[in-house]
């Protein structure tokens, strides 16, 4: 019995001295973390030159021109694929995880580069024209609703 508390006593020995080796590092860290605090607090306490005067607009970071070059990449695919496109045809069309491709399709339809049809299907916007497009004053125009199909001359009368 009296070894077990031999053993005992002496792991708590080398314990409390880690814990105390651990604690003097934890210091030492506590006392950077402050040092870099003050550090931003004092530079932030005097304008910059950027602050003082317009220096034009803010250039976009290297993840902001990747990220919007990636959705550009991802509404061009999905125009490719046509109306019903999945992140797994995204997936597999750019060898991304299938997760990746999700977010890429839900950030580019955020953006309003492609819409959503349904849950978890995407589509190209709809391309509207540059000009209206005007029909000759004698020309017959036949649409179709839910099906059924009329001429637009038979409706004006």
């Amino acid at each position: 019995m009296m070894s077990k508390i031999d053993d005992l006593l002496a792991r708590h020995a080398r314990l409390s001295s880690d814990i105390g080796q651990a604690e003097e590092w934890l210091e030492g860290m506590l006392e950077e973390r402050n040092g870099i605090v003050a550090e931003i607090k004092a530079m932030l306490a005097k304008p910059s030159e950027a602050q003082l005067g317009f220096v034009g607009p803010p250039t976009p970071l290297p993840s902001q021109v990747l990220e919007a070059s990636a959705l550009e990449e991802t509404a061009k695919i999905v125009g490719e694929l046509g109306d019903n496109v999945t992140a797994t045809m995204l997936a597999t069309r750019l060898g991304l995880t299938q997760d990746a491709a999700r977010l890429r399709l839900q950030r580019t339809e955020k953006k309003g580069l492609i819409r959503r049809v349904a849950f978890g299907r995407y589509a190209p916007k709809p391309q509207i024209p540059s000009k209206p497009v005007s029909l000759p004053a004698n020309s017959v125009t036949t649409f179709a609703i839910n099906g059924t199909s009329a001429n637009l001359e038979e409706i004006k009368q």
